[in-house]
């Protein structure tokens, strides 16, 4: 954040930690005589390189947007509007209301144009640049599976859109519904690996493969097998943060789906192998293909 008056132009580094900024770094100086004649837009300007060019070191690497801060008072001057009337056909107005029409140019009041883009004044008075749907699926794509996504919920990945300064009229809508997809893709989503032995060591590795993968899990489900209920299991998960929950023994298979897929991957298999069944490893890859 920066900020200019006729004195002095000061900016604040800070860091979004649980939806609150906190400041990490001031900086402030005071302005020469030619600065001191420059025009308020000029100032806030000076703020912005000033601030860009004392925190360098820190912003290098990363996507930055400059967004300015409109006053509650700000509105489009009375000949935009007035010109802005005359570029619509009047045949657009045939068939509406006076208060339709009335709706019609108090939304238009919350755009700007500014050349090639089209700008929404947000209710905290943030210009946000307008995208169509097809360029919003790709940034929420983004900023939910990219380089700075975090596999967020709806609300946290529609938030990092606002944040960074992008609108459109269906983007909390949308969000809702790419996580929702993307969840029921890796819900059913199926891991396997052949294996020469099934203790400990060697669960406990397939999953770190796992965890490089697709990140750290909240919790895993298990039955009470010794290679899942071990005390080494129970240490790496540990050191993880990953919660383990085990079955009951009156009711050993915690989850369906899992069998149902481990049904499945058998019976591809006992399809596709050899006469000695001594080359399924090599074809676990391709049940899990067709699975």
């Amino acid at each position: 954040m920066c900020d200019a008056s006729d004195y002095a132009i000061g900016a604040v580094l800070g860091q979004r930690l649980d939806k609150h900024i906190y400041p990490n770094y001031y900086a402030s100086k005071m302005l020469n005589d030619a600065q001191g004649n420059y025009t308020t837009t000029e100032k806030e300007l000076l703020a912005a390189v000033y601030a860009f060019d004392k925190f360098r070191s820190y912003l290098l690497l990363s996507k930055t947007i400059v967004l300015p801060i409109i006053p509650r008072a700000f509105s489009l001057p009375k000949e935009i509007r007035e010109a802005s009337s005359y570029t619509v056909d009047s045949s657009a107005f045939r068939g509406m209301t006076t208060q339709q029409k009335k709706k019609f140019f108090r939304d238009v009041n919350q755009y700007v144009w500014d050349d090639l883009f089209l700008f929404k004044i947000g209710g905290d008075r943030i210009l946000r640049r307008c995208v169509t749907r097809e360029e919003g699926l790709d940034i929420l794509k983004h900023y939910h599976e990219g380089l700075i996504g975090g596999h967020h919920g709806a609300h946290a990945t529609d938030q990092k859109v606002f944040d960074c300064g992008f609108y459109w009229p269906t983007v909390v809508k949308g969000a809702m519904e790419f996580v929702r997809c993307v969840m029921r893709a890796k819900e059913q989503w199926v891991e396997a690996q052949a294996l020469a032995t099934n203790d400990a060591w060697v669960v406990v590795k397939f999953l770190k493969k796992l965890f490089t993968h697709f990140g750290t899990l909240r919790a895993i489900i298990s039955d009470r097998g010794t290679h899942f209920f071990n005390t080494v299991m129970e240490k790496a998960l540990a050191r993880y943060g990953v919660t383990q929950r085990t079955s009951t023994t009156y009711h050993p298979q915690t989850n369906g789906q899992v069998e149902n897929s481990n049904r499945g991957v058998k019976i591809i298999l006992e399809k596709t192998v050899g006469v000695s069944h001594m080359d399924w490893s090599e074809k676990l890859d391709d049940a899990l293909w067709a699975l």
